[in-house]
């Protein structure tokens, strides 16, 4: 079990802090994956907000009680085709929630 949330941000010369949603609680048996994607995030993470924006800033927050293998994938591109493409795999920490 681990919960996901977002954490928006505003690109400066605001440098504010954005809204942060609430937990989503998801389990996933081993050797699952799971995909968040950029046009998805809106309505999953901010289902009650009136403006459900194209793309958002901010960040993905991933919290366990144990280890996960996490994967960050950047595209860039058109509907039609990805122009370029960046993976990363990220190094997290173990939590107390």
């Amino acid at each position: 079990m681990f919960r996901k949330r977002v954490a928006l941000t505003f690109p400066p010369p605001t440098q504010e802090g954005g809204a942060v949603s609430e937990p989503i609680i998801d389990e996933l048996e081993p050797v699952q994956a799971l995909k968040v994607a950029c046009d998805e995030i809106p309505a999953e993470f901010f289902p009650d907000a009136a403006d459900h924006r194209p793309y958002v800033h901010g960040f993905l927050i991933i919290e366990s009680r144990s280890e996960l293998n996490v994967t960050a994938v950047y595209t860039t591109g058109t509907a039609e085709a990805v122009e370029s493409i960046d993976v990363e795999e990220v190094t997290g920490k173990v939590i107390r929630y």
